[in-house]
C-alpha cells in the first residue's frame, strides 16, 4: 500500500539574496508526522513563503496531499502558516482571531459553528473572550494552529516557523500533528528535528555565493 504523503518538497530552488535548496532532495513529511527544515531566518522566511504560495519558486515544485500546487497563489493551497509567535491581532479576541480569515467567506453562523468546534477540539474554549496580550506564548501559538485549522480552504499541511529566542513551538506542533496535519517546521534551530521527533529532516543550503554551503551560520546544520 503506497503510503500517504501531506507535503511534498521536490527539486526546490528559492531566492532570498542567494539562490537555496534543501538536501536531502526530495522532502516528504506524511499527515500527522513532523519535518524539520532548519535555515538562517531570512533563507528560512523565503521557504515559508514558498511553500504557503506567497512567492513562486526558482524552480521544483510544492505538492500537497499527491498534487502540484506550485502554481496556486496563498489562500487556494490547503496549506496554513503558523508564525513566529503566533501573528495574532492584537486588537481581536482569541474567537475572533480564529474565525478571521472565514469572515466575509461564510455566514456568520457558519464561521461561529466552526470556530466553536476547533476551540472544543483544541481545549481553547476558556480563551474565547480573552485578547493575545491576556495569553501566554506558549497558548498564542496554540491558537495560530487553531486559526490555521479554519482557513478557508481546509489545510492538510501548516508551516511552522520558529526562531531561537522565542516561545518553544513543541505543545504547538504536537497539537497539529495531532489533527491528522503535516507539519513542516522551519526553524534556525540546530537539533530541532530530534527534539520533536521529526520523521523528516533536511538543511538549507546556498547555491550562488557559496555552492554546498549550509543556510545556518557556523558550518552545516546539525541533523
Amino acid at each position: 500500500m503506497q503510503t500517504a504523503v501531506g507535503v511534498e518538497l521536490r527539486g526546490l530552488r528559492w531566492a532570498a539574496g542567494n539562490a537555496y535548496e534543501l538536501g536531502p532532495d526530495p522532502l516528504r513529511v506524511e499527515p500527522g508526522a513532523v519535518g524539520v527544515v532548519v535555515a538562517e531566518p531570512a533563507a528560512g522566511d523565503a521557504l515559508a513563503d514558498v511553500v504557503v504560495g506567497l512567492r513562486s519558486p526558482l524552480r521544483g515544485t510544492v505538492s500537497v496531499d499527491g498534487s502540484p500546487v506550485t502554481r496556486q497563489p496563498a489562500g487556494q493551497r490547503p496549506v496554513a502558516l503558523v508564525p513566529c509567535g503566533g501573528g495574532l491581532l492584537p486588537h481581536l479576541t482569541i474567537e475572533r482571531n480564529i474565525g478571521f480569515g472565514l469572515a466575509g467567506r461564510v455566514s456568520r453562523q457558519a464561521r461561529l459553528g466552526r470556530v466553536s468546534e476547533v476551540l472544543a477540539r483544541l481545549q481553547l474554549e476558556s480563551l474565547r473572550r480573552l485578547r493575545p496580550h491576556e495569553i501566554s506564548g506558549v497558548q498564542r501559538l496554540g491558537v495560530a494552529v487553531a486559526r490555521a485549522l479554519c482557513a478557508p480552504v481546509e489545510p492538510v499541511a501548516v508551516v511552522v516557523e520558529d526562531r531561537r529566542g522565542q516561545f518553544p513551538c513543541r505543545a504547538a506542533v504536537m497539537t497539529a500533528a495531532a489533527q491528522d496535519l503535516a507539519v513542516l517546521v522551519i526553524t534556525d534551530v540546530s537539533g530541532q528535528g530530534a527534539a520533536l521527533g521529526a520523521s523528516a529532516q533536511a538543511a538549507c543550503r546556498a547555491v550562488s555565493a557559496t555552492p554546498g554551503g549550509s543556510c545556518v551560520p557556523g558550518g552545516p546544520a546539525a541533523m
